[in-house]
């Protein structure tokens, strides 16, 4: 057998040869009318996706201005509950029973939508274990959702 690489381990050519993909069934859900389909674990991407929509989908996102402090309020509140969600519970199901039917749930959504105060930014300083986790996601929340806000803040022509 030749190696060809060494994580911790080598790896061999027979290992290539058995290895197997695992094929898992998309993330479903919905979004305002439209059927939404994305990435199942191991990515949390889709189950993010999804519960960050759902959250939003109970504010009135067409009455605010695209890149507007309230549109973007809503957006990064319902992001700091989904990423802080990920954090705890999602993982590679062959090793997590992670919740996905309750996170990307419309119920779980509303619940997550009533913490949202629409004047304040959720405090970093909450003593739960569950606000200490959004506390520890927000570098990757804010990074991407900068570069979301300011390409949205764009006209689109």
């Amino acid at each position: 057998m030749k190696a060809i690489g060494d994580a911790g381990g080598i790896m061999t050519s027979d290992d290539l040869k058995s290895y197997r993909a695992t094929v898992r069934a998309p993330v479903r859900g919905s979004y305002r009318g439209y059927d939404i389909i994305s990435m199942p674990q191991p990515s949390s991407g889709g189950v993010v996706l999804l519960e960050t929509l759902n959250i939003l989908e109970g504010f009135p996102m067409h009455d605010m201005k695209q890149g507007s402090a309230p549109s973007l309020h809503v957006m990064i509140e319902a992001m700091k509950r989904a990423y802080a969600d990920r954090a705890r519970y999602l993982g590679d199901p062959d090793f997590v029973k992670a919740p996905v039917a309750t996170l990307t749930s419309k119920d779980y959504a509303a619940k997550q939508r009533a913490s949202i105060d629409l004047d304040h930014a959720t405090p970093w300083t909450m003593r739960s274990r569950r606000h200490r986790r959004m506390k520890a996601a927000t570098p990757r929340i804010f990074r991407w959702w900068i570069i979301l806000a300011m390409r949205s803040a764009t006209p689109i022509r």
